[in-house]
């Protein structure tokens, strides 16, 4: 890496001044951890903004997405459903639980979970009974399907929900990267009995650390919450009901959380611009391509990521990334497959090799929402010298 060069980041947060005026109130009025006026602000504002009954915040996405599972009828040992190209928390809360996953490839054109595959699967290999979903082979119950939109991009809903309804299987959405992203105009993560979201400090709108689970359920709501805060029966006296987590939000996080939310269709505005940009400047080229965006659907645009053809162009992924770090430009590849990845190369997997081609030809490129024109001219500048040595 060139010091003497300016760095461009890959994804970093974006502040936009009020961030430091409602910490500053916290400060002020002495609320800082998980109490406080700001966490409930943001979390009627945020379910108002998805037009859900119901929101969460929690301390991470991760733990949104663990609370969400608790929150669900899944008995130790049931079989959850879940992407195989995606972050490694989707797949490691479902042995928080005592579950186990059920890998399911991914789909090569919009790299999103494998909807031919996985119903192939429930139709070859499950059954039906007592309007209960079983695992013919292991005769284990199948309880979820969790599902990620990964990048920003919608999972082909239409069909997942069709199959959940025919398999008597609840949906949850990993939302982490897709806030504002829509199917049919509906805003991903409200699609399912619940969905989650994830405010580190490379998504849309970051609280530093955190997350937010939504439903429609007031049942799963308030679990979730109950859980969130060590299942305490009553906040006055230490009597507990459950083995719950410290997984809420504080007030500190909340209030950053709100000051983003309050822009978040300029933030929208500027990753879709951002992503256009790419497109267009690398449309010419042979060997270049983009995720196929499902029909309906409406992407967030998180982080521009493409997919270079082996056939086409020479240069590997990793000698593409070695030449833009010389030149200080971060860039990274795709999740490593959960069924290569060493805490879960040993669950059932379904599929191809669609995963790990993806996982061996895509690149993400800096999609920061402040990215300036300057910075994303010198970007498209140094891949495409890149690509072509």
């Amino acid at each position: 890496m060139n010091l003497k060069k300016e760095y461009i980041p890959l994804n970093i947060p974006f502040l936009n001044g009020k961030e430091k005026k409602y910490t500053l109130q916290c400060f002020k009025d002495n609320w800082l951890s998980s109490a406080g006026p700001y966490i409930s602000e943001f979390e009627n504002k945020f379910a108002k903004y998805l037009g859900v009954k119901y929101a969460v915040a929690c301390a991470s996405g991760t733990s949104s997405l663990h609370l969400a599972l608790k929150s669900l009828d899944i008995a130790e040992g049931d079989l959850v459903l879940v992407s195989n190209l995606t972050f490694i928390a989707t797949v490691n809360v479902i042995r928080y639980i005592n579950a186990v996953p059920v890998l399911v490839d991914a789909d090569l054109d919009t790299w999103q979970i494998d909807v031919k595959v996985l119903e192939k699967f429930l139709n070859e290999e499950c059954i039906i009974k007592n309007k209960k979903c079983f695992h013919a082979i292991s005769g284990k119950r199948l309880s979820c399907l969790l599902i990620t939109h990964i990048l920003g991009n919608a999972c082909d809903l239409k069909q997942l929900k069709r199959i959940a309804r025919e398999y008597n299987i609840l949906i949850v959405e990993d939302a982490a990267e897709a806030l504002g992203a829509k199917f049919k105009g509906k805003f991903l993560g409200t699609h399912g009995a619940l969905g989650c979201f994830s405010f580190n400090g490379n998504k849309v709108i970051t609280t530093g650390s955190g997350g937010m689970l939504v439903t429609n359920s007031r049942r799963y709501a308030s679990l979730a919450k109950h859980l969130s805060q060590q299942a305490k029966v009553n906040n006055n006296y230490f009597v507990h009901s459950d083995i719950g987590f410290n997984y809420r939000m504080s007030n500190v996080q909340a209030a950053i959380g709100l000051a983003q939310l309050e822009d978040l269709n300029y933030r929208l505005q500027r990753k879709k611009s951002i992503y256009l940009r790419y497109k267009k400047s690398f449309s010419s080229i042979n060997g270049i391509s983009f995720p196929v965006e499902t029909d309906n659907s409406q992407s967030s645009f998180w982080l521009t990521t493409i997919k270079i053809n082996k056939n086409l162009i020479k240069p590997s992924i990793a000698v593409i990334q070695k030449r833009l770090s010389k030149n200080n430009i971060e860039t990274r590849s795709l999740w490593e497959p959960m069924n290569l990845s060493v805490p879960h190369r040993k669950a059932l997997y379904i599929g191809r090799k669609n995963s790990k081609d993806l996982y061996s030809t895509c690149i993400s490129l800096p999609s920061s929402i402040g990215l300036t024109n300057n910075q994303q001219k010198k970007v498209i500048k140094e891949f495409i010298s890149a690509i072509k040595c």
